[in-house]
Formats: structure tokens, C-alpha cells, sequence
């Protein structure tokens, strides 16, 4: 029963956020060192045993680059959008090791210079651990010696596995796919640092993908040969500040940016040069936390400037994120 008040209690406080992300002109995410993350990548608080966390993404394409960093936007007409359902949880295996898994549910909504498609399915499921590199809770309300400025550091390990439908799958298009087919592994590491109501925190992976066979592109057989996707480096920075409330639940506002590059792509062991991309993105978002911080509810906008020179070969998104999660201590 008590969890269940505090489920209700969260929602209710749900209106309250959105009517701050529609009205305010600081845009904002989430940022935490007690916890918290997205299903792709959910990070348990300091010494809590459980994390379970759903999340609603919808993100809308809207223009291209190309490889020379030019910007086009799509014919008249078109609407591209893909909703994706996140269910993952995050639990202790050890003092300073946590596993986490995250399975994706995906829903395409395409029209297309006059074809409309709906397709749905299971997206490409991830798993991997995080090692904490610290032995008690880095929050501190004020710093009164240099031990107290040591941030939260996690190094983490993942593996995604080629559970959606893939371009070398029997598909038609590529607006229909939900997953990248490879087995893809990455590294991360996470520093965090919150003092009184200030957070920082930055974050840097590296993923590869394993070299996999193909005789079929979007549901048309072809003479084989070997595929392997670029490696990927993923560079984040954001900043918050939390505002408390009378009742002791809190609201943080975040701001942050992100840089993504992929490197060219191998066929048969030789670089495909029309293939890898980069592309930076601004988050913003509002957190609602309870008080003991067991519940808090997330509602994030990632965005990308549409203008030349943004980005290189890669489709220009827009995606906003509902998140809830609950933490077992």
C-alpha cells in the first residue's frame, strides 16, 4: 500500500512538471548522482538493492544532412515518427556491481512521399553492468574538505542484442525497421557530482559491433558478403539544480548536450567512405522526485538545430521522453 500511495502521489505530481516544461524558458533534463538514467542505460542509486523503470519515447524526424553537412528537409507531406515503449530494471549484484537490463518495444508511424506504413515490434534488447568506483554516497550539501569534491565515477559494460527487425531482415522500407542487427558491445564511464542543489555530470562510450553475414537488404536477396557497423563514440555533458519543496519532494531542471560520431562502416574488411555520421543534440528536462527519492518521474526533450553544418549524414530527430522509476532500498 505504500508504494502504491507514492505511485499516485508521483503522477499527481506529474501535472505540475509539464506545466513547468510548457511555461518555462529554461529548458531542462534530469541529472542525479542518487540514482536514476534511462532505460537504455539505468543507474542504481548507492546501496539500493532494485530499480525497476518504463519509459515512453516518441521521436519525429523531420530532415536530413548529407555528407557534406548540408541540411534538407523532407518532402511536403511527410510524417515520420517512431514510438518506442522502454521496460528495464537495474539490480545489485555486489557492494559495487549492478546489472541492468533494458527491452524495447518499437512502433513505427510513417508517410512517405505518398506511402504510409504502421509497423511495430520488439526493438534490440540490452543488458550489461556497472562498476561503481566509489564506497559511500558522493551527495554533499557543502564541502568542507577536498575528499568532499570526489564525484560519483561508474564504469560500465553493455551488450545490445539484435532482437528487432533489421534492414537485412525481410522488411520493405527502412522507415519500418525497429532494431540495427549487430551485436554490439560497449564501455562507458559516468562522473557525477552534486553539491547542495548543483549537479554535473559528464559521460563518455565507445561501442563496436561484431561483423555479421548478409544475403538480404530490405526483403531483397543479394550476393553475400560481410557487414560491420562503425565504432561509435557518445560524449555527454549536462547540468542541473534542484528546487525543494515544502512537502521535501524536489524538482530538478537539467540542461545538457551530447555529441555522437560513428566511423565508417567495413564490407568484406574494406571501409564503405558514404557510411559512419555525427551529430551533436541539446536535452532538456524537468525530474520529479519524492522525498525519500524512491520515486521520481522524468519528462526529457532531446533536439538538434536544423541548419547546415549541424550534423553529417544523419536524419534530423526530435524526441521527448516520459520516464517513471521506482527504487528498492
Amino acid at each position: 500500500m505504500k508504494f502504491l500511495y507514492k505511485m499516485v502521489k508521483a503522477m499527481t505530481a506529474l501535472g505540475a512538471v509539464v506545466a513547468l516544461v510548457t511555461f518555462s524558458n529554461r529548458p531542462v533534463i534530469a541529472a542525479s548522482c542518487c540514482g536514476g538514467g534511462s532505460s537504455a542505460s539505468l543507474v542504481l542509486p548507492k546501496f539500493a538493492k532494485l530499480m525497476l523503470d518504463v519509459s515512453v519515447e516518441h521521436e519525429v524526424y523531420d530532415g536530413f544532412w548529407n555528407s557534406r553537412g548540408e541540411f534538407t528537409k523532407d518532402p511536403a507531406g511527410s510524417d515520420l515518427r517512431q514510438l518506442r515503449l522502454n521496460a528495464g530494471s537495474a539490480f545489485r549484484l555486489h557492494d559495487n556491481i549492478q546489472m541492468f537490463v533494458a527491452i524495447p518495444y518499437v512502433i513505427n508511424l510513417n508517410r512517405y512521399t505518398g506511402v504510409q506504413s504502421t509497423t511495430y515490434g520488439a526493438g534490440d534488447v540490452s543488458l550489461g553492468f556497472n562498476f561503481e568506483l566509489f564506497n559511500d554516497i558522493r551527495c554533499v550539501y557543502r564541502v568542507l574538505s577536498l575528499e568532499d569534491l570526489l564525484p560519483a565515477a561508474y564504469l560500465g559494460a553493455k551488450v545490445t542484442l539484435p532482437t528487432g527487425i533489421s534492414p537485412y531482415d525481410n522488411v520493405p522500407r527502412s522507415f519500418d525497421i525497429t532494431g540495427l542487427g549487430f551485436y554490439t558491445f560497449a564501455a562507458s564511464l559516468l562522473v557525477d557530482k552534486t553539491i547542495k542543489s548543483w549537479n554535473l555530470s559528464l559521460g563518455a562510450s565507445y561501442s563496436f559491433s561484431a561483423e555479421r553475414p548478409v544475403n538480404r537488404e530490405y526483403g531483397r536477396y543479394i550476393e553475400p558478403y560481410k557487414i560491420q557497423a562503425g565504432g561509435k563514440w557518445n560524449l555527454t555533458a549536462s547540468t542541473g539544480y534542484t528546487f525543494s519543496l515544502e512537502s521535501m519532494d524536489s524538482i530538478t531542471a537539467t540542461i545538457g548536450y551530447g555529441f555522437i560520431k560513428e566511423g565508417y562502416a567495413r564490407i568484406d574488411g574494406k571501409d564503405n567512405p558514404l557510411s559512419g555520421f555525427q551529430k551533436p543534440n541539446l536535452v532538456a528536462g524537468l525530474a520529479f522526485a519524492t522525498a525519500d527519492q524512491n520515486d521520481v518521474i522524468k519528462l526529457n526533450h532531446s533536439f538538434h538545430l536544423p541548419v547546415d553544418g549541424w550534423g553529417f549524414n544523419r536524419p534530423n530527430t526530435n524526441t521527448t521522453t516520459l520516464e517513471y522509476s521506482h527504487v528498492f532500498r
